[in-house]
């Protein structure tokens, strides 16, 4: 009976307003939402302000901001303003990881019950000397036993010529050749070799660095993003049983293909699970035996076991480019 008191508090105590009763009620107002920072260098941070004023007839609280990135911070220097004070937000927004045309969103709350969240943004025209195209070089659906290619443009408006230098890069699964364009611009040829990419990452990421003769920009870094399409598809790729009963029996279908209608086997299975005891009473099945696809079930037996368990089911297969299939599973019995 405690409890169900407690929850009743919790439930229906009445919320205590923001602003006292008799002191009337706060409004903000700002002088502008939209800070332009016009053209500004990448390097080093900026300051600006945002300026406001409590026109209502209460004490205005600023209870809260939220940027949309790290690279802009907001902090609030004070907090209560009473009726028809003026205040400011202090801003810095550091502009090294930008190029061109940026619009970056704040929040502000307060206890201005009309105007409880006032959202303004922070634009800038970032300068830089080197533009890198795409700053992000996503190379999707690369095979484990064959290779990819992407480009990376890299290229100035302001410098007369553009040298590149030093070109590294931080793994080996990635291939990078530079070519000159012309005196401002180069192409960056990737090659993505699936077969050097670490097993068991179907996502893998990778550093470019390079130097230039900017004086601003002496050293750059681009990043590639790897995604890697195994010759074997798993449906479902995660295994998850939630919410089973320890006295019922449980099946859950998974199906095993080749993407490129090459036959295939299963082998032996393993199972690494967390609680241990949970792997007594799990079994995997083997249904349809096609050449290009095989069917499979996980079984859960009964048991006297209680709370969640996590781990991977691997399979071992005979297809040469995808020895092993891991197959992340987690769930719970009550």
């Amino acid at each position: 009976m405690l409890t169900i008191k407690l929850l009743y508090l919790v439930i229906f105590l009445p919320v205590l307003p923001t602003t006292p009763s008799g002191q009337g009620q706060p409004r903000i107002r700002f002088t502008e939402t939209q800070i332009d920072l016009g053209k500004i260098p990448n390097m080093g941070t900026v300051n600006t302000e945002l300026h406001f004023e409590n026109t209502g007839t209460g004490p205005l609280i600023i209870q809260g901001t939220k940027t949309a990135c790290t690279c802009t911070a907001v902090k609030p220097e004070k907090r209560a303003f009473a009726p028809g004070e003026k205040g400011t937000i202090p801003i810095t927004f550091r502009p090294t990881s930008f190029q061109g045309k940026v619009k970056k969103k704040i929040t502000i709350f307060t206890n201005d019950p009309k105007n409880k969240k006032t959202v303004c943004y922070l634009i800038a025209d970032v300068l830089v000397d080197v533009f890198v195209m795409p700053k992000l070089l996503y190379v999707n659906d690369v095979r484990s036993n064959d290779v990819g290619h992407g480009i990376i443009r890299i290229y100035t408006k302001q410098m007369e010529q553009l040298n590149i230098t030093d070109l590294q890069s931080d793994r080996e699964f990635i291939i990078p050749t530079l070519r000159k364009i012309d005196n401002k611009s180069y192409e960056l040829d990737i090659l993505v070799e699936g077969f050097k990419v670490p097993k068991g990452q179907n996502r893998s990421f990778a550093n470019l660095t390079f130097k230039t003769n900017s004086k601003s920009q002496q050293e750059m870094t681009t990043q590639i993003q790897v995604t890697l399409k195994d010759p074997l598809s798993v449906s479902p790729a995660t295994a998850y049983c939630f919410g089973m009963n320890g006295n019922e029996e449980y099946e859950y279908d998974f199906k095993v293909r080749t993407v490129d209608g090459s036959k295939i086997s299963l082998l032996s299975w393993n199972l690494d699970l967390e609680p241990a005891a949970f792997k007594e009473h799990i079994e995997v099945k083997y249904t349809k035996l096609a050449e290009q696809s095989k069917d499979f079930k996980i079984a859960f037996h009964k048991n006297n076991l209680d709370g969640r368990f996590k781990g991977k089911l691997r399979i071992k297969t005979d297809h040469p480019a995808q020895l092993e299939i891991v197959i992340p599973i987690q769930g719970s019995v009550k």
